[in-house]
């Protein structure tokens, strides 16, 4: 079983994150250990939607895919021959998991963010890396939940967000701040 759902990523005043992107697609997977997937898009499209759900699920054989009723989920969850089962309109509870990792994953960048000294426009870095490392983190049963997907340990480098990275605000962006 699948959950996604889209979410509106820009700052306070409605600045797009770095490269234009404005939405956030994020995916889990309900297994033991979820498992999951952030895709940054500029446009809700169903062709992104498409594509990003096509990734998460590889080669596996999904039997269902729960969201909201979003045209653009519905078509691409079709389109890919997946039973799709919606929540009911308006009603943030009945699509309760899925709104609480976006809760949670929104929590996690912005905490990675601030932690690197990075501006909110990066979110689009932010998402994919914190997804990967939540992914990789070994339970306290010793099992994370890349090896409950894939079968095997995640053999490459676990760097923390914005390591090694030096960044120069702009000044005009700083006059303007002032």
């Amino acid at each position: 079983l699948l959950t996604g759902d889209v979410c509106y990523l820009t700052d306070a005043v409605g600045t797009p994150g770095t490269g234009g992107f404005k939405y956030g697609f994020i995916q889990e997977s309900l297994h033991k250990h979820r498992f999951w997937g952030f895709y940054p898009m500029k446009a809700q499209r169903t062709w992104d939607i498409f594509w990003a759900i096509k990734h998460f699920v590889g080669r596996e054989k999904v039997a269902q895919y729960f969201s909201d009723s979003s045209r653009q989920i519905v078509r691409a969850v079709r389109t890919l021959g997946i039973n799709h089962e919606h929540s009911q309109p308006g009603v943030s509870r009945s699509n309760g998991i899925i709104e609480a990792l976006v809760g949670s994953l929104c929590d996690a960048v912005r905490a990675a963010l601030v932690t690197a000294g990075l501006p909110g426009c990066f979110w689009p870095f932010a998402g994919p890396c914190i997804a990967l490392l939540r992914n990789v983190w070994v339970h306290g049963d010793g099992v994370s939940a890349w090896y409950e997907r894939f079968g095997e340990t995640f053999e490459g480098l676990l760097i923390p967000f914005g390591a090694l990275v030096w960044f120069r605000p702009s000044i005009i962006k700083c006059e303007l701040a002032k």
